[in-house]
């Protein structure tokens, strides 16, 4: 599939007052310096919206420091504006690249609490 992020169409149980429906997004296979502009640039128009968003990582096959970095921000752009950030179906590229780069212990931590 050409397209870097794909709007799965799903939407989470309703979040907590002054949040909308939350929006389920899956990543495509290539999370890498090539690919990250477009994808932060999908995260950011949904994050900005107010909704909570799941991300689900489970096509992802390969994933480059680019990758991680955007996934860690993308938690600090969700906890700023006050939405949840849920991370699902963490492939083993991702489990991996955390854990290449000392970050293995935060893959799960990257949840962000809903406010």
């Amino acid at each position: 599939m050409n397209a870097d992020v794909q709007d799965t169409g799903d939407t989470g149980d309703a979040g907590e007052a002054g949040h909308k429906q939350g929006a389920s997004l899956r990543l495509e296979p290539e999370l890498t310096i090539y690919s990250a502009a477009r994808v932060r640039e999908a995260l950011l128009a949904h994050l900005h919206a107010g909704a909570d968003l799941s991300l689900d990582l489970a096509d992802v096959c390969e994933i480059d420091s680019a990758g991680v970095q955007l996934l860690i921000a993308a938690r600090r752009d969700a906890d700023a504006g006050g939405v949840a950030l849920h991370l699902r179906g963490h492939s083993a590229a991702v489990h991996d690249a955390f854990a290449l780069l000392g970050l293995d212990a935060q893959c799960t931590p990257l949840q962000s609490p809903a406010n």
